[in-house]
């Protein structure tokens, strides 16, 4: 429960960097190709 806390708080804290860092992942993992055809 602590640790879910502590990431929510770093979402949250760095909500421009975290979700920019996470789009490019997710963007890797399903294939960037579907995207950036």
């Amino acid at each position: 429960m602590a640790s879910c806390v502590f990431v929510f708080y770093i979402l949250e804290f760095f909500d421009e960097d975290i979700t920019a860092i996470l789009h490019a992942l997710f963007t890797l993992r399903t294939g960037a190709r579907n995207y950036y055809a």
